[in-house]
């Protein structure tokens, strides 16, 4: 399989989430990396499938959905071979 942009992102998405002193939002994410938000939840969800990152579900408030927390759960993305 050939290497993508997305496999880029994907692995920039780990960097960020290991570098973070706080769990990160899909949106703070795609702020960092120069993104959209739906690149960098796509991201998100494939580093949450591969185990390497961990999604907390943050619920509702009065106001609306409070966005999800995202943290790195292990050293890095596998490789895609």
């Amino acid at each position: 399989m050939a290497f993508t942009v997305y496999d880029t992102i994907r692995a920039r998405a780990h960097a960020v989430l290991a570098a973070a002193d706080q769990p990160v939002t899909s949106v703070d994410l795609a702020a960092l990396l120069g993104t959209t938000a739906q690149q960098a939840a796509r991201a998100l969800r494939q580093l949450e499938a591969e185990g390497t990152a961990t999604r907390t579900r943050a619920g509702l408030s009065q106001f609306g959905r409070i966005p999800d927390q995202w943290t790195t759960a292990s050293p890095g993305p596998q490789s895609r071979r």
